[in-house]
């Protein structure tokens, strides 16, 4: 039988290491979206004009149902990977993941209004489910030919 000091031990410890920063500047969870097909990003970040372009002129051609290689196809390969989790505040299951691409965000955690970006969530057969504009709107695409 474990000694309750012991697992109060274990679980602090656990807790410590589970919390602790990789060096990467992401949040627990986030995938090197480099190593996953996407780019590694630096700080503060602005796409390249191409990059910019890419991202503006095509997030309203992302459709629902949309499979992970036409979605790359069409956007290129994301900046940023993040699982996403159903909205639950005890151990919440995965149910799929999130791409991000990034026109704009001044630092690792900045707040939403100071970045540009297109989420594209997608669930676990990796299908496109819902596409999130955060700082973006149909004004900011690029008119033809630019």
């Amino acid at each position: 039988m474990r000694h309750p000091i012991h697992s109060f031990v274990l679980a602090v410890l656990c807790l410590c290491l589970s919390s602790c920063d990789d060096g990467s500047g992401g949040s627990k969870g986030r995938e090197d979206a480099s190593s996953a097909g996407g780019t590694s990003l630096q700080y503060p970040h602005t796409a390249e004009p191409a990059r910019r372009s890419l991202i503006l002129e095509n997030w309203s051609k992302i459709a629902e149902g949309m499979t992970s290689a036409e979605l790359r196809e069409l956007m290129g390969s994301p900046d940023e990977i993040q699982p996403l989790y159903e909205p639950v505040v005890k151990n919440p299951m995965r149910i799929g993941t999130t791409y991000f691409y990034v026109v704009a965000r001044p630092e690792p955690n900045a707040p939403l209004g100071a970045c540009q970006e297109v989420l594209v969530r997608m669930n676990m057969d990796e299908l496109v489910t819902e596409v999130v504009l955060i700082g973006i709107d149909e004004m900011d695409v690029p008119p033809e030919g630019d």
